[in-house]
């Protein structure tokens, strides 16, 4: 019997993370555009490999197949901080134990980078930063 995308195989199914099945035949998509980042570029590229034929296009971003993208992402986030956000920034991160208060804050500034508008990439980061606690479990 052949399997189609409405019917995955179930070894494909579950070794994906994520979603687990290409949802393009509900919406009566014959081709999507698949966008990996970081590990979901492993997920991404088995699918192309597995149905090419179901793939306008792929966009991998930070991950395993893409090369050196570190070196291009730290400077970025140095031209979008200030050096005193730099700065603080690695005085956080050196500290053994950090504070609730201190955590939220190493978060802000570690991710608002991540963001296009600075003043935006800041409110939402904080948001994200006060949901988070992971140095102290809460």
């Amino acid at each position: 019997m052949a399997t189609t995308l409405d019917d995955p195989p179930p070894e494909l199914n579950s070794a994906l993370p994520g979603p687990r099945w290409y949802p393009a035949p509900a919406w009566h998509v014959p081709k999507a555009v698949l966008i990996g980042h970081s590990y979901g570029t492993d997920s991404a590229s088995r699918f192309c490999l597995t149905h090419s034929d179901r793939v306008a296009a792929m966009m991998l971003m930070c991950g395993p197949f893409v090369g050196d993208w570190r070196t291009g992402d730290r400077a970025e986030r140095r031209r979008r901080m200030s050096a005193a956000q730099q700065e603080r920034l690695r005085d956080l991160e050196e500290l053994p134990h950090r504070a609730v208060e201190q955590e939220v804050e190493l978060l802000t500034l570690a991710w608002f980078t991540d963001h296009s508008d600075p003043e935006r990439g800041w409110h939402w980061a904080a948001q994200g930063a006060r949901r988070r606690r992971p140095s102290t479990g809460l």
